[in-house]
């Protein structure tokens, strides 16, 4: 049995091709398959990224008490220049993917390296002093 390694990121794919008998049609195929995958993931992302967005800004002219009822208690809570309120929501994930031999469909085993991946997201919003949502705003690597 030939052995390809193979290590594959969430957002960065590695490829490393330990057999030197691998052809170049089969490297191009294998590569172009992974770039397909990796374009397809950045649009879900994006979209996932686009929806996100819409749902958080559908509380813009919304009282945060209301906000608070259906997200809960937020992360923290800072004091705004405007006389106003900053509202923050953290939620992270961390998974451990452990380390596993596996098989390509064309009869190579490759090596997928231990690791642990941390999700996170942070969502802001701005009160003015009244309680009204005024402007929204999040960051991170994930949205769910």
């Amino acid at each position: 049995m030939r052995l390809l390694i193979f290590a594959f990121c969430l957002m960065n794919t590695v490829c490393c091709f330990a057999d030197s008998a691998i052809n170049q049609p089969m490297m191009d195929y294998v590569l172009g398959g992974l770039k397909q995958m990796g374009n397809q993931l950045q649009t879900e992302q994006k979209a996932a990224k686009e929806r996100y967005t819409q749902t958080v800004n559908t509380w813009v002219g919304s009282d945060i008490n209301d906000l608070v009822v259906s997200w809960g208690a937020p992360s923290g809570q800072f004091n705004a220049p405007n006389g106003g309120v900053i509202y923050e929501w953290l939620k992270s994930q961390s998974i451990f993917y452990a380390a596993h031999e596996n098989e390509s469909a064309f009869g190579y085993s490759y090596m997928i390296p231990s690791q642990t991946v941390t999700d996170w997201y942070k969502t802001q919003f701005l009160t003015n002093r009244a309680g009204k949502i005024t402007e929204t705003g999040w960051e991170g690597n994930a949205c769910y």
